[in-house]
């Protein structure tokens, strides 16, 4: 998956994605993809993970987002 990094660069990544669904905007294939990889193994914190389920809720999800 390109533009998607390890470590430090994981804390930007889920920042700009809860930011992104925050705002109301869609997620790409790589955030998606690398946000279900994570929240599968355990590596998103509750707060984070609560965070972007409210965004989901009250934003939605575009089409794209669930392929």
């Amino acid at each position: 998956m390109s533009g998607v990094g390890e470590g430090a660069g994981d804390a930007s990544l889920l920042k700009e994605s809860l930011r992104t669904k925050r705002d109301g905007g869609a997620l790409t294939g790589d955030q998606c993809n690398w946000l279900l990889a994570r929240v599968g193994c355990g590596q998103i914190d509750e707060a984070s993970l609560t965070a972007l389920l409210a965004s989901i809720w009250f934003h939605g999800m575009e089409p794209g987002e669930l392929r």
